[in-house]
């Protein structure tokens, strides 16, 4: 194999793999944060759409989405 031929292969599984990224999703963790105000309540996603996950961070599509959230008993 010659040396030109081998540097082309390689560039272009590099470009191919580039395109294979789908950096339109966004990141939901899921975990509770309790640094709130004082007239709201801490709540924790339990699931997006009717899929609960353990996999942390959960990564969703851009859009409307449903969300079934936990929050303080009352």
């Amino acid at each position: 194999m010659s040396k030109t031929l081998v540097i082309t292969t390689l560039a272009s599984l590099a470009l191919l793999a580039g395109c294979a990224t789908n950096l339109a999703t966004s990141q939901l963790l899921g975990e509770r944060y309790i640094l709130t105000n004082i007239d709201t309540y801490p709540v924790q996603i339990v699931s997006v759409d009717g899929d609960s996950s353990t996999v942390s961070p959960q990564r969703v599509e851009p859009g409307r989405r449903e969300q079934l959230l936990r929050g303080p008993p009352g």
